[in-house]
């Protein structure tokens, strides 16, 4: 393989794994469940569990807000087109203990919400497994409303094992 083809390929797979060095961790609290970042900034959007007085909100089970770390980590709620359009949890079903939620710029990925062990947690289905989501981390071409999912990155724990897992996701 001649030094130039090598190098690129070298080059390549270094951004590919090393594409989320740096990146901030948001402070969790009792209520988090997941938070998504992309490749475009550090802004990260945060998912948590809509509590009052230690009961669930079952009108609006998920909280979803920003954090601007381009802004020194101001913290701000979703705008109408980030809700509407991208990072917005839209309800799918909802019963006794059990709720349903995909992301409004994607009906590929189910979000399940359940109470486990005296906390809630998110989880999702991707092919033959189930995770305990942690995060997701989007792969992105563009921005503003010409923006592509290259693939996303689903980081959490197997449902069964409470083992770490990381899985890549091209069709989102």
């Amino acid at each position: 393989m001649p030094k130039k083809y090598f190098f690129l390929l070298f080059l390549n797979i270094h951004f590919i794994t090393y594409g989320q060095e740096n990146y901030p961790v948001p402070p969790k609290n009792s209520n988090s469940l997941f938070y998504i970042q992309h490749s475009n900034n550090f802004n990260t959007y945060v998912y948590d569990v809509n509590l009052k007085n230690s009961k669930l909100n079952t009108k609006k089970p998920i909280k979803e807000y920003r954090i601007l770390y381009t802004k020194n980590a101001e913290v701000k709620p979703l705008t109408p087109t980030q809700k509407r359009l991208a990072y917005g949890m839209v309800l799918l079903n909802a019963d006794d203990n059990s709720f349903k939620f995909r992301l409004a710029a994607s009906s590929k990925l189910v979000f399940n919400l359940e109470k486990k062990n005296n906390r809630y947690k998110i989880f999702v289905n991707h092919n033959t497994t189930k995770i305990y989501l942690d995060r997701m981390f989007l792969n992105i071409n563009g921005t503003g409303l010409s923006t592509e999912i290259k693939s996303v990155i689903l980081y959490g724990k197997d449902y069964n094992t409470n083992k770490k897992i990381e899985i890549k996701v091209e069709d989102f």
